[in-house]
């Protein structure tokens, strides 16, 4: 019996080193991986976009592209790609190359938390408040500030602990924004309030005391697949979502979200929210 344990315990510890193999990779490796920008030349190009006028490039990563990526990184067999993006470390959005030189196999962990800073930095060059050369910068001090124990930190928000209807939920953002609500059914909330730090600095406040219902996301991004829209504030110049996990009532103890807001004096910005119960 004590050997058979042994074993069981043996093939655990097994199982969870090669499931962390396929995570090995944490950044793009700058001799294999650059990055490129998308020109005029490019056989993938479309067009310029954006108030700075820059050339943007299609996607057309194929199967021959990622199996030269894969054998690249190590030589990731086909079987563990789905637990990778092949992604743009220059996004496409931003005016990135679909160049081999600009591709690499991000863990999909990685791949969502990256896509919250892509839709930031792009909304931002199309509306003229941020250049190409500073949103690759930005991306690049992304990857640099990048580490595993932020990874594993984040990942630890995931807990088995649910959620009764009635209770109450803070989330709070990294800029210091913290939200209040009240979960009262599926996809229903009461109660709630938003303190938040907007562009110049100005504290702002929020509340909407009447029940909110959720509203569908058509998810062209796999960034906000499985989530649901809540409208706190519809008015034209300023305006303030939460993206939040579809049927609320169900969700784990921690959980993320996203909240967009929007001033007259800054682009909209996709902030993840870390939510606990209270």
């Amino acid at each position: 019996m004590k050997s058979s344990l042994s074993k069981l315990f043996i093939l655990f510890i097994f199982s969870i080193s090669f499931g962390q193999h396929a995570f090995a990779v944490t950044s793009p490796d700058p001799a294999k991986t650059p990055g490129v920008l998308c020109t005029k030349d490019d056989p993938n190009f479309k067009g310029y976009d954006y108030p700075e006028h820059i050339a943007r490039c299609n996607r057309n990563v194929n199967t021959n592209d990622k199996l030269k990526i894969a054998a690249e990184y190590g030589n990731i067999p086909q079987s563990e790609w789905p637990q990778y993006e092949f992604d743009h470390m220059i996004p496409l959005c931003a005016g990135g190359s679909d160049d081999i030189k600009n591709l690499w196999p991000q863990p999909i962990t990685e791949a969502h938390q990256k896509d919250v800073l892509e839709n930031n930095i792009c909304l931002a060059m199309q509306a003229g408040t941020l250049t190409q050369a500073q949103a690759v910068q930005k991306v690049r001090d992304w990857f640099s500030g990048k580490s595993a124990a932020m990874l594993m930190s984040e990942q630890s928000l995931y807990l088995d602990e649910t959620y009764s209807i009635g209770n109450s939920v803070t989330c709070k953002t990294d800029d210091s924004t913290v939200v209040h609500f009240s979960i009262i059914g599926p996809n229903e909330i009461s109660n709630a309030s938003v303190n938040l730090v907007d562009a110049d600095g100005e504290h702002e406040a929020i509340k909407a005391e009447h029940n909110i219902g959720a509203r569908k996301i058509n998810a062209r991004k796999s960034l906000l697949k499985g989530f649901v829209r809540y409208v706190l504030n519809q008015k034209s110049s300023d305006h303030m979502e939460m993206m939040l996990p579809n049927n609320l009532s169900n969700q784990e103890t921690q959980f993320i979200g996203y909240l967009k807001v929007g001033f007259e004096d800054s682009y909209p910005a996709l902030k993840p929210l870390r939510c606990v119960q209270n």
